[in-house]
């Protein structure tokens, strides 16, 4: 029975070739020609409910900063790598598809605000870098579910949490939480989206390692120090351990796998392991998509061993990151389906049987690639 209940079909709607896929791989580089858009053209479809997913994305205040001087190395949020222009040209396509499909919420994927998250609870980046982006009509009340990144962690989290009283938009209950959305034409059928902190969950691992962690100068220990990390873990274990959902949506802000090119702490290392294993024994109750930012660049990856699918949306108007040659294409039993060095955010189509993923490039607002996730069986 297990076994049934943990099968899960991974079907490529826009399939590309081995020779293309595994060329733009072992060049480094994204691929020059992306697989055919055909099934966008139908949406939106009846009977099914849509969202969106973004990260790393929080970068027009920082422009302003580093046009006014105001630089990271100075202690202040100015980097050369935020692009106010990639930003708006992405929040321009989501507003037309949202436009078009109605969507329910947007997730974050985390670090809202670079490069140093937020000063307190009137900081002008809120209103540069979210509230005056995500503005126009079809966005202008659509919730967002915030998620963590170690960029805001750098920043006054509390001032996060609170403006959740001010906006109506912004979602932020807790460091970490859950939600459910109901499975459509489908009655007693939901999915459960997990909203997870890397950085809190960080702080629970060997001290030795934690005492190297990347920005460790600027966090506040009460949210991601040793003691908040291991409530973290205990809360994650339980919650992916019930039963229920017809999928399981876990958000974290770093990735588990990533054919991104950058450095990565020991501490990270570690969580990565961990949650290679917990992900895999949640996939046994339901199928499992584990949805990230961190790494600017768009990702698609297939655990070979259980039904677990990674997704990473780093790309909302932070500088693209480069990739790893070929040799990486296998992490931790996953292998890699599709990577794309674009600007850009994901679109999710809940149906009744299957979850479908669109990625939607930025520039154009075409969609450039998808696949479909179906469901565990009740």
């Amino acid at each position: 029975c297990e076994a049934i209940r943990s099968h899960i079909s991974l079907e490529l709607v826009m399939p590309t070739t081995l020779q293309n896929r595994f060329a733009f791989v072992m060049a480094g580089v994204a691929a020059v020609t992306s697989p055919a858009a055909g099934s966008a053209d139908k949406l939106p479809k009846s009977g099914h409910k849509y969202f969106f997913s973004i990260g790393d994305f929080g970068v027009a205040g920082c422009q302003n900063g580093f046009e006014q001087g105001d630089l990271e190395e100075n202690g202040g949020i100015g980097h050369l790598a935020c692009h106010k222009n990639r930003q708006e040209e992405v929040a321009q396509a989501m507003n037309q598809w949202a436009a078009r499909l109605s969507p329910e919420a947007v997730i974050s994927l985390g670090d809202n605000f670079y490069v140093r998250g937020v000063k307190d609870l009137d900081d002008p980046q809120i209103e540069e870098s979210f509230e005056a982006v995500y503005n126009k009509s079809a966005m202008s009340r659509l919730p967002w579910r915030i998620c963590l990144g170690d960029h805001d962690h750098r920043g006054n989290i509390t001032a996060l949490l609170l403006h959740t009283q001010r906006s109506p938009r912004w979602r932020l209950p807790a460091l970490y939480y859950s939600f459910q959305l109901l499975v459509p034409g489908n009655a007693g059928r939901h999915i459960e989206v997990v909203m997870a902190d890397s950085v809190a969950l960080e702080g629970a691992m060997d001290p030795e390692l934690v005492e190297k962690r990347r920005f460790i100068e600027d966090y506040t220990d009460a949210h991601v120090g040793a003691e908040a990390g291991h409530r973290h873990w205990e809360w994650l274990e339980q919650t992916l351990s019930s039963e229920g959902p017809a999928l399981r949506i876990v958000v974290a802000h770093r990735p588990v796998v990533s054919l991104v090119h950058r450095s990565r702490r020991a501490s990270e290392l570690q969580v990565e392991d961990r949650l290679t294993k917990l992900l895999t024994n949640a996939s046994g109750i339901s199928p499992v998509i584990y949805m990230h930012g961190h790494d600017h660049a768009m990702q698609h990856w297939k655990d070979l061993r259980a039904p677990v699918t990674h997704f990473g949306n780093g790309a909302g108007g932070m500088g693209i990151h480069p990739f790893l040659p070929s040799n990486y294409e296998t992490q931790r039993g996953a292998e890699v389906q599709w990577v794309e060095q674009e600007y850009g955010f994901a679109i999710h189509e809940l149906g009744p049987s299957d979850l479908t993923t669109y990625f939607v490039k930025g520039e154009t607002g075409e969609v450039i690639y998808a696949v479909r996730t179906r469901f565990g069986r009740p």
